[in-house]
């Protein structure tokens, strides 16, 4: 997986274009995940991932050695968040499907399902909650995804940078 990363990062036009398509496109799918009808707008804004991806989009638009590792370091950070959710976020959407009580964990989105599901055993309500599970899983590794491959871009962008100063440092000291 990682291999394929590396590859697709060397060969994208623009890694910076890259990053910012995948910013957007977390957002955008960020949203469409959470949106509820008979909600607020303002529940679509809970979570970090937004506040992250307006920051790495920041850092990217800025254009400067600095703010693209300011925006690699804010990457580096989503991403360690994307394995902690990996990790907690389902078992806590399950619990809240499970018990129909919403938690509602500051700065915490988690997957609710919108429809009401008439289960007529124990068992239906088990695979129906374990289904939900998997749900939350998959989109949360498909942000994980995403957020691997916005940090590849910025490690490459770095790594570009990082050469361009010590060429720059070279031809000052001939």
């Amino acid at each position: 997986m990682m291999n394929w990363i590396n590859k697709a990062a060397r060969f994208v036009p623009e890694a910076r274009t890259c990053v910012l398509f995948f910013c957007f496109l977390t957002i955008i799918s960020d949203f469409i995940c959470k949106y509820t009808p008979n909600a607020h707008f303002s529940h679509l804004f809970l979570g970090t991932s937004p506040l992250l991806e307006i920051l790495v989009i920041a850092g990217v638009l800025l254009n400067s050695p600095k703010a693209t590792k300011f925006a690699f370091y804010v990457c580096r950070i989503d991403v360690i968040i994307g394995f902690i959710c990996l990790f907690t976020l389902p078992v806590i959407s399950v619990a809240e499907n499970a018990t129909g009580i919403h938690l509602n964990l500051p700065l915490v989105a988690t997957f609710h399902t919108g429809f009401k599901i008439e289960v007529q055993s124990e068992i239906e309500m088990f695979y129906v909650i374990v289904m939900l599970g998997f749900i939350s899983t998959a989109l949360i590794g498909l942000f994980l995804i995403f957020d691997v491959i916005k940090y590849r871009c910025l490690q490459h962008m770095c790594h570009q940078d990082e050469q361009l100063r010590l060429k720059q440092q070279q031809a000052v000291k001939v």
